[in-house]
């Protein structure tokens, strides 16, 4: 197995972890949060980490984050 297959491997390894374990706290959330607000704030916190993600890589890459 070479390098790039193994990393590809991982990444989807890591990627479905994230999903499963957001299932779970959307089970526990769904108890004390009405659909639409839980559904809300997921947004939010999913457009914040693309931020910061898009910020970092900015930086990593020298350009501004806006042309």
């Amino acid at each position: 197995m070479n390098m790039k297959n193994l990393r590809g491997s991982i990444i989807l390894l890591i990627a479905a972890v994230i999903w499963g374990l957001a299932f779970v706290a959307q089970d526990k959330a769904a108890v004390y949060v009405e659909p639409f607000t839980l559904n809300a704030m997921r947004s939010f916190v999913g457009a914040g980490a693309l931020l910061l993600l898009s910020a970092v890589t900015s930086k990593i890459k020298k350009q501004p984050l806006i042309p």
